[in-house]
């Protein structure tokens, strides 16, 4: 006995989603006037965007920076995970 077929949910033309994914946006203290107490230090904040100059443009208009104890020379734009996996079907990749 056979089942009658349903429509199929989402059947119609197929809208590509872009691709996003989260940056790491670093800047040196100087950019924004911090000289702490006489520490020297940078900040950084993480934001979702389609890519580097999106994410930028997020992180202009954000007001959550962490302060990370290190010095950067300049505005780092970076993936915060630069290499993912997704559906690698390789004897390799296999847990165990």
């Amino acid at each position: 006995m056979q089942r009658p077929q349903l429509p199929v949910a989402g059947s119609g033309p197929v809208v590509k989603r872009a691709n996003v994914r989260a940056w790491v946006i670093r800047i040196p203290g100087e950019f924004i006037g911090y000289w702490g107490d006489g520490e020297s230090g940078s900040f950084q904040t993480v934001v979702v965007a389609e890519n580097e100059e999106m994410a930028w443009d997020i992180a202009t208009n954000c007001d959550v920076w962490e302060r990370i104890p290190w010095e950067v020379d300049n505005v780092q734009i970076f993936p915060r995970l630069p290499l993912q996996q997704t559906n690698v079907n390789h004897p390799a990749c296999e847990r165990s």
